[in-house]
Formats: structure tokens, C-alpha cells, sequence
């Protein structure tokens, strides 16, 4: 499903959902189809959570971009070094969100950046897509998640939020303040 500005939120959470549940149930047929990996496949519980913070970081996508956009952008030497790609970010990308002069993600402004060559890319290259998708998903987990599950009792306001996935560099760049 390609979204525009006049794309429903409802229809963007119906498509999340279908993907949650592809995803789900192709996770479920490799874990069966690997000599003593049967109990791999997700619980029902673990099958809801996923599904929900798939939906989660879809339906915040175009916020959760522009703040991965403006993480990096706060730290000079991921552009001093040219490392922007392990955030999952096009050079090009960044030097147009560096040069807009709005904070929200210029992607859906009706700007002239196209982001054509970003889908070919994330569409190509297996590591760019899986650095943007953990920055992202971090991103989701530290600042919806975890204030929802602090509010709730169900941890503690001190924790790092389950976000034990990102190399030490990218957590710096991303909270640079720490879980607090």
C-alpha cells in the first residue's frame, strides 16, 4: 500500500495489521521448518505483541522518522564520518531534512525531495533497511511504549526500555540523555 496525504489513518492500520500478520505467520512456518526449532514459533501473547508494535511504529512512522532525522542530525560526527547509514538514513535524505527549514519529517510536506531513490534503496540494501527499521522500533519503544508501561506499573521508570538491540553509538545518538 503506498501512502499519501489522503490515505486514511484506518486503512494505514488495517495494511499495518496484514503485515503484522504475514510476518507472524512466516516466522511460524521457518520455526517449523527447522529440525528442533519447533518452539520458536511465537505464543498467542508474544503473537499480539508483535502485531502491535508493528502497527505501533507504522501508524507513528512519518513522527518517528522525523525524529530519527533530527537525532542524527544533532550529532555532528555521524555526518563528520559518514555514518549515517548505520541509522538507516540517506546522505541525501539528511542534507534535505538539514536544509528544510520545517522539523517535521519533509516527506509528507508536499516538498520536492523525492523519496523515490530511499524505497529503492531500503527495497535493496538488506542492512539499510534493518538499521532504519532498529532505530526506528527503538525510537517506538522509548518514547510510546515505555512511558505507557511506566504509567502502568508494569516497569520501572529507571529501565532502558528493552531497547538491548542497538550497538552503544547509536543508543548515544538516539538517547542522548539516557532512559530518563
Amino acid at each position: 500500500m503506498e501512502v499519501n496525504l489522503e490515505t486514511q489513518p484506518l486503512e494505514v492500520a488495517i495494511a499495518a495489521g496484514k503485515l503484522a500478520a504475514n510476518a507472524i505467520e512466516s516466522r511460524a512456518k521457518t520455526s517449523t521448518a527447522v529440525k528442533g526449532d519447533e518452539n520458536s514459533a511465537f505464543t498467542p501473547e508474544e503473537c499480539q505483541l508483535v502485531a502491535g508494535r508493528i502497527v505501533g511504529v507504522i501508524m507513528r512512522w512519518n513522527e518517528l522518522e522525523a525524529l530519527l532525522i533530527a537525532k542524527v542530525k544533532a550529532t555532528a560526527w555521524v555526518i563528520k564520518y559518514g555514518e549515517e547509514a548505520s541509522f538507516g538514513i540517506l546522505s541525501d535524505e539528511y542534507e534535505y531534512a538539514s536544509s528544510s527549514s520545517s522539523s517535521s519529517s519533509c516527506k509528507d510536506e508536499g516538498t520536492s525531495w523525492d523519496d523515490t531513490m530511499l524505497k529503492q534503496r531500503l527495497k535493496d540494501d538488506p542492512l539499510l533497511r534493518m538499521c532504519r527499521a532498529e532505530c526506528l522500533y527503538a525510537l517506538f519503544l522509548r518514547n510510546v511504549e515505555m512511558p505507557r508501561m511506566v504509567a502502568i506499573g508494569q516497569i520501572s521508570a529507571n529501565g532502558d526500555g528493552g531497547v538491548d538491540f542497538l550497538d552503544a553509538d547509536r543508543v548515544e545518538v538516539l538517547f542522548p540523555d539516557g532512559f530518563d
